[in-house]
């Protein structure tokens, strides 16, 4: 975002409005897709998840000037070791054949994704930072903003989905919450401090500003 311009911004817009009513909206409209020829005529309440959301916000506020913001934090722990966990599985996994180096030399490969900022724990936690410090500058912007921390939607699972639902103007009966929270995995709350690896890091990472900020500061 950095090198942002008038001239960039233009096209940047000039691509999202070409794409919303391309179609590759398809893909995110489904069944939907014949209806409706353009994203943007949608309806009903919709949304999409994707963490790069946090940086581009502001070309998705232009194309969505009433959109509602949902900001889901997690430990910042649990979440390094499970993306360096992760990418280790698909690196371990991934094998090279001729279709695979075939595709490499005409476009990158989405078999494989390496995340050259995260190689541990620590670079996890200063990506995290600027993530998390970003989305929270939001709530200054967006007169509908939700934030919500990870393991208290694991520790009451029925009552944060029944905010979500409200905020998003979804009309969900108490019996379909319960349904679709019966199966959340409480123990997944802080699951890095059965890793004592982990754990020490926490310790060495749990003073920091916005940690106390968000309460990660005395587990």
């Amino acid at each position: 975002m950095r090198y942002r311009n008038p001239f960039c911004d233009k096209v940047i817009f000039e691509s999202i409005e070409y794409f919303l009513q391309s179609s590759k909206r398809k893909k995110y409209l489904g069944n939907f897709s014949s209806k409706y020829r353009n994203i943007k005529d949608i309806d009903f309440p919709f949304g999409w998840k994707d963490p790069k959301n946090t940086f581009t916000v502001d070309f998705w506020k232009h194309i969505f000037p009433n959109a509602k913001i949902i900001h889901i934090y997690r430990n910042p722990i649990d979440v390094a070791s499970s993306y360096l966990e992760r990418d280790l599985i698909k690196y371990n996994n991934f094998k090279w054949t001729w279709k695979k180096k075939l595709k490499r030399e005409f476009l990158i490969s989405n078999n494989f994704h390496r995340n050259f900022r995260i190689n541990t724990i620590e670079d996890g936690y200063d990506l995290w930072q600027e993530y998390v410090d970003k989305a929270i500058s939001l709530k200054h912007e967006f007169p509908d903003y939700l934030e919500i921390k990870y393991e208290d939607f694991l520790a009451n699972p029925f009552e944060k989905l029944k905010q979500l639902a409200h905020f998003s103007g979804l009309a969900i009966s108490d019996e379909k919450i319960k349904m679709e929270t019966r199966d959340i995995k409480k123990e997944r709350a802080y699951a890095f401090v059965n890793n004592p690896n982990y754990y020490k890091i926490y310790q060495d990472l749990k003073g920091k500003e916005l940690m106390q900020q968000l309460g990660y500061d005395n587990l």
